[in-house]
């Protein structure tokens, strides 16, 4: 028998007759993708589209067996946009500018006019504790020689915190490190510790004047950028 003898009209082509009968998988699939109407005006635009992702199979190349997403006219995209999945859209909005990921907080922006204002609640508390402990070296400054654990303990602050806030002063200028500590002697750290008046000198000189607060902390911020001056 000739090719086009085996042919068959589109009237009586039947997608099965490609199928092997170990094929139970993709013969289930083909029938839930034709479903049971029984019209073949109506059953001829999905047999094509079977005929042709059955010869895909056997030729090997890949197949796309989810049928595509139409949108809705009135859904107009940005170019270049993509689809995020479980994400619903809603036809009638049309999305024309990119979503900001951004979300600043703004801050008010504060001129310190004392030392204190420059100042955490935890930090104010470690200066006081120091100030009012330590022994005067010259004028303006004195010296005191603690451990993390004794500041701690002096602030009501735990050993982490009064470190942590230790550093900071350090940074803001209120406190500096005098000596080192000593392992030979196990002598601690000696800390130089400013007064009020000393420290708002050294910090109009390095430019820390305007703060903002965020949250608990304190934060020397340049004025026109609004960014932090100390890290």
């Amino acid at each position: 028998m000739s090719r086009t003898a085996k042919r068959k009209s589109a009237e009586v082509f039947d997608v099965e007759d490609f199928l092997r009968p170990t094929d139970t998988d993709l013969r289930s699939a083909l029938h839930t993708l034709l479903g049971t109407r029984e019209d073949s005006a109506e059953i001829m635009p999905e047999v094509g589209k079977a005929a042709a992702v059955i010869t895909d199979l056997k030729s090997g190349a890949s197949v796309n067996l989810i049928p595509p997403v139409n949108l809705t006219p009135d859904l107009k995209l940005r170019s270049g946009s993509k689809l995020i999945p479980g994400i619903k859209l809603i036809p009638g909005i049309e999305s024309t500018q990119p979503i900001s990921r951004e979300n600043k907080r703004k801050f008010v922006l504060r001129r310190a006019e004392s030392a204190a204002e420059g100042h955490s609640r935890a930090e104010e508390q470690i200066y006081q504790a120091l100030w009012g402990t330590a022994e005067p070296i010259e004028e303006g400054s004195k010296i005191i020689t603690i451990g993390y654990v004794s500041l701690g303990r002096m602030a009501q602050l735990s050993e982490s915190n009064a470190r942590i806030n230790l550093r900071m002063l350090v940074k803001k200028l209120a406190v500096e490190e005098y000596s080192t500590y000593q392992c030979e002697t196990g002598r601690g750290r000696t800390w130089r510790i400013f007064s009020p008046e000393r420290v708002m000198e050294s910090r109009l000189e390095a430019g820390l004047i305007w703060y903002t607060k965020r949250t608990l902390a304190v934060v020397f911020v340049d004025p026109q950028s609004g960014d932090a001056l100390l890290s």
